[in-house]
């Protein structure tokens, strides 16, 4: 779990950067917290019951952190989110490439937080050393 606490305090500092670099490693940091939710998620089915009840508690100050933050990035833009929400889906306010690239970003962490998506199956292919003799 502590681990885990570093990973996210690293992830946690993309808000301290400016404006500009923020948009330089924005889809950076969605891979990076992607790859960080595998990582909850596996902590949760194998960890014990103090540990998961460790990361609920974790989790929970995370989504406090989160919500102090968005408002903040609200205030700051000036905006509501909902006003926000409204904006970005509407396709008239992007070009097309804009909109393809915003569009596929949205099915992919759709996919990843979705449970019942379906993911594609890893095939472990393991090679066989062992020779057969036909007889």
């Amino acid at each position: 779990m502590t681990n885990l606490k570093q990973e996210f305090s690293k992830l946690f500092d993309f808000f301290s950067l400016d404006d500009n670099e923020r948009a330089e490693k924005f889809v950076d940091v969605i891979n990076e917290i992607v790859k960080f939710s595998e990582k909850m998620q596996e902590e949760i089915v194998k960890g014990s019951d103090e540990e998961r009840k460790e990361i609920q508690e974790f989790l929970d100050k995370l989504k406090v952190q989160v919500e102090e933050e968005k408002s903040k990035l609200f205030e700051k833009m000036g905006i509501s989110e909902d006003a926000l929400k409204e904006y970005i889906s509407n396709k008239e306010n992007f070009s097309d490439e804009e909109w393809t690239v915003m569009q596929e970003m949205k099915k992919q962490v759709k996919e990843e937080l979705d449970p019942k998506s379906e993911k594609p199956k890893k095939i472990n292919k393991k090679r066989s050393n062992k020779t057969w003799i036909q007889s």
